[in-house]
């Protein structure tokens, strides 16, 4: 009977593992999951979708720009769409094109990069966030200088 139970109990532990990551566990999930959150309006699993040193320079360019807790959060667009054009995949690297739709705008094609993070599909804006926190960060240089 303790057999019986360590059994039971090892299968739960393996599925509890298993399914905690399964809206991450491809990078076409990963996009779905980041487009369903921005339409539903829900901030955290919108902002889970990143790989954590994209959630780090968000934050930090947040703070560089006075960005408000409000304003952070994503806005609800029930309207917004979109479709998985292309995947391409090298090892831990994808990267995707998605054709999305909103009401306020025509269909827009965006290529997507996303970085396999601990067995999980990230999406990866390191390298355009860290650009837009160089030139805040001349900006506010520039201002400084012209006071």
């Amino acid at each position: 009977m303790k057999r019986y139970f360590y059994i039971v109990g090892l299968l739960i532990l393996i599925l509890s593992f298993t399914s905690c990551n399964l809206k991450y566990s491809t990078p076409e999930k990963t996009i779905n999951t980041f487009y369903q959150a921005k339409k539903d309006g829900n901030h955290n699993e919108w902002f889970r979708c990143f790989t954590k040193e994209t959630q780090v320079l968000l934050r930090k360019y947040w703070v560089l720009t006075g960005i408000s807790e409000s304003e952070k959060k994503i806005k609800k667009d029930e309207s917004l769409n979109w479709k998985i054009m292309n995947t391409r995949t090298e090892g831990n690297s994808a990267e995707l094109k998605v054709r999305y739709f909103s009401s306020s705008q025509k269909s827009t094609d965006i290529i997507i990069d996303l970085l396999k993070e601990n067995r999980e599909w990230k999406i990866n804006k390191t390298e355009a966030i860290r650009k837009a926190i160089e030139m805040k960060m001349e900006d506010k240089i520039i201002e400084e200088t012209l006071k």
